[in-house]
C-alpha cells in the first residue's frame, strides 16, 4: 500500500542528492568561516573606498604616495583572498545543503553577483590598485613630483563603490531570501511530492 509524499519533500529530495549533503557540524564551521570571509571583505571594499577618496580629495604627496601604496598592499593582501574565499565557501554551502544552487533564486543571484565580482576584483580591480601603487612609487626618487595615479584615482573610487554596493546588497539578499523557488526548484520539488512513498515493510 502506497500513500502520497505530502510532507518533507526535502528529506525525499536529499536522498536523490548527486552530491553527498554536508555533515551538520562541518556545515556550521563552514557556514561561520563563510560569514567571517563576507564580512571581512565588505571590510576590505569600505577601507579601500576610504583610501580611495583620500586620495581622490588630497594633495599632500606624502599623504598620496601613502594611500595608493596601502592601496596596492589592501589589494594583493586582502581582497584576492577574501573574494574567493567568499566564493568556494558560498558555493560549497550551495552544493552541499538544501538550498542547492539553482533551487531558490536568491541562492543563484547572489552566487551570480559574488562570481562577477571576484573575477573583476581579481582580473581588473587589483591590477589598477597595483598599477596606481607603482605609479606613485616610481616618483618617490623625486621629492618635488607629487605623484599622480592620473584616472585611476577615479576608477578606484567608482570600483570600489561598485563593489561594496554588491556586498551589501548580496548579504541584504541573504538575509531576507526572497523570491522564492526557481522554476527548476519547483518542478524538483513537485517530483517529489509525486512519488509515492514505499512501505518499508511491504516494499511496495
Amino acid at each position: 500500500m502506497t500513500t502520497p509524499l505530502r510532507s518533507q519533500p526535502r528529506s525525499a529530495i536529499n536522498r536523490r542528492r548527486v552530491i553527498p549533503a554536508i555533515p551538520l557540524p562541518v556545515r556550521r564551521v563552514l557556514l561561520t568561516v563563510h560569514v567571517t570571509i563576507s564580512v571581512g571583505w565588505i571590510g576590505v571594499e569600505a577601507s579601500l573606498l576610504a583610501l580611495g577618496v583620500a586620495g581622490l580629495l588630497g594633495h599632500g604627496t606624502s599623504m598620496l604616495r601613502s594611500v595608493y601604496v596601502s592601496i596596492g598592499i589592501l589589494g594583493n593582501t586582502f581582497l584576492l583572498p577574501v573574494s574567493l574565499g567568499a566564493l568556494v565557501t558560498g558555493l560549497l554551502l550551495s552544493l552541499g545543503t538544501h538550498w542547492g544552487l539553482v533551487r531558490y533564486y536568491w541562492v543563484f543571484i547572489k552566487f551570480v553577483l559574488t562570481a562577477i565580482l571576484t573575477v573583476l576584483s581579481i582580473f581588473v580591480v587589483n591590477d589598477r590598485m597595483q598599477e596606481a601603487a607603482a605609479r606613485v612609487t616610481a616618483l618617490q626618487v623625486t621629492a618635488s613630483a607629487r605623484p599622480d595615479p592620473g584616472s585611476l584615482r577615479f576608477f578606484l573610487v567608482v570600483a570600489c563603490s561598485v563593489g561594496l554596493l554588491v556586498l551589501l546588497s548580496t548579504n541584504t539578499v541573504a538575509n531576507y531570501k526572497p523570491w522564492g523557488r526557481t522554476s527548476y526548484g519547483q518542478a524538483r520539488m513537485q517530483r517529489a511530492a509525486d512519488k509515492p512513498r514505499v512501505n518499508s515493510r511491504t516494499g511496495q
